[in-house]
């Protein structure tokens, strides 16, 4: 049994789920996804990409995201933070035509 408060834990399945989540991995973070979401914008907005796209593989790995906390981040935190920034009206998240993920800062 695993309890977690203050948003400690994510279940990567449930975040990369088109189906029903199996909940088979657990990601245990050091900060809440909402501190990760605000990391990444204010990353975005000292960068002025708000308005812009980036691609999310950009985020994980990319040159212009060396540096940065979430640089290498598994792709299950850096979607829960993007989620969360689009709860918040700050981001829209898609997929391309190539199935290539990504997102526009708003």
């Amino acid at each position: 049994v695993l309890w977690c408060t203050h948003s400690a834990a994510l279940w990567a399945d449930e975040v990369e789920a088109k189906e029903a989540p199996k909940k088979e991995r657990l990601l245990v973070l050091w900060r809440s996804v909402s501190a990760w979401a605000d990391l990444i914008l204010q990353w975005a907005t000292e960068n002025a990409l708000i308005g812009s796209v980036e691609t999310v593989q950009g985020l994980i790995d990319g040159k212009a995201a060396q540096g940065q906390e979430f640089y290498g981040a598994p792709r299950a935190l850096i979607m829960a933070a993007l989620q969360e920034l689009q709860r918040r009206n700050r981001a829209t998240i898609f997929r391309s035509s190539t199935g290539a993920e990504g997102v526009k800062f708003l």
